[in-house]
């Protein structure tokens, strides 16, 4: 895996899910990515497989079993792969912000899904282009209906606006309903996966992490502390340089059993 200056690092990205109700770990596994974005869908596929959890037949209304993630495991593929499995996905989800200025963002525009079409808060109707784009679909207003608006100032600076709407979109807001009917489900999930990660971390050796120890960056490079934290490892101090990590020597024993002193 690359670390922040494109340096390899012999670290891995360890991915757990844990039962909220029981406290035990169902499922675990180290990939060599360093962020979990696409994480979600491999990792519900090998929940479902351990909990056997019959796959849906297209209804999302009662899914049996629900998937709590943090915000970086947001992906609409990976939510609707989750449904399909029988999981009912939940996690804050992450938009892009517009670079454009402050306008109005996509959550604005509702979705007619019987016309494909999205409405403005004017009220106007965006059509998609014929050819999505990158698992995308780009709606485009009228020049005319954005040249008399009186809310252009507050939608756009272009001649008409443009809004991204992912194909598995509906997906997304779906699992934003989830969030917003219990918000308390991220509170949940901090106190069931959390404490496991951070068991795991106490029985790391305290000097340095197992494997090749990652180098102490070099005056000008930055600190790999939090980086390292991030990912697993247990982060070097000053006092330990990683060639001077060393285990622990057994104490010698006289021939009677006791230790030399």
């Amino acid at each position: 895996m690359f670390g922040q200056l494109r340096s390899a690092q012999p670290s891995y990205n360890v991915q757990l899910a844990v039962d909220a109700e029981l406290q035990i770990i169902v499922d675990s596994e180290a990939v060599a990515t360093p962020t979990d974005t696409g994480q979600l869908a491999p990792g519900a596929a090998r929940v479902a497989e351990v909990l056997e959890v019959r796959p849906t037949a297209g209804s999302t209304e009662e899914l049996a079993i629900t998937l709590l993630a943090d915000a970086g495991y947001s992906s609409a593929k990976d939510a609707l792969a989750c449904e399909r499995l029988g999981l009912a996905p939940v996690f804050p989800v992450t938009r892009t912000v517009n670079p454009h200025g402050d306008f109005f963002d996509r959550t604005a525009f509702r979705w007619d899904p019987d016309k494909d079409r999205l409405i403005c808060p004017a009220g106007k109707d965006l059509k998609p282009n014929p050819t999505p784009d990158r698992g995308a679909v780009v709606y485009t207003a009228k020049k005319t209906d954005c040249r008399v608006c009186p809310l252009k100032p507050r939608c756009t600076k272009a001649a008409a606006r443009h809004v991204t709407r992912l194909l598995d979109e509906a997906a997304l807001e779906r699992v934003s309903a989830r969030l917003k009917a219990a918000p308390d489900l991220m509170d949940k999930r901090a106190q069931s996966v959390e404490p496991a990660f951070a068991t795991l971390k106490r029985w790391m050796p305290t000097t340095c992490p197992r494997g090749r120890p990652v180098p102490a960056p070099r005056q000008g490079q930055g600190d790999h502390r939090d980086q390292a934290f991030d990912l697993g490892l247990q982060p070097q101090t000053p006092h330990h340089h990683p060639r001077q990590c060393q285990a622990p020597r057994s104490p010698r024993l006289r021939a009677s059993g006791r230790p030399v002193r």
